[in-house]
């Protein structure tokens, strides 16, 4: 491919055509992540948080939380 811009969207559409036929194909695959990513963000969130524990014991407790 060429190193345009419509080269470059045109590689981005093909490298996700399998992912964009599977879904085309099986009306049980949803669009997009969004579901799953809004689960686990306040785990995402919280661990930058909780590398800093102030005791073991804290350390302990937020392992138990993930």
């Amino acid at each position: 491919f060429g190193k345009n811009a419509l080269a470059k969207a045109a590689e981005y559409t093909l490298s996700r055509a399998d992912g964009l036929k599977a879904f085309l194909n099986n009306g049980h695959l949803e669009i997009d992540n969004n579901p799953a990513e809004n689960a686990i963000r306040p785990n995402v969130i919280g661990r930058k948080n909780w590398l800093f524990s102030v005791s073991e014991a804290g350390a302990k407790a937020n392992a138990i939380c993930l």
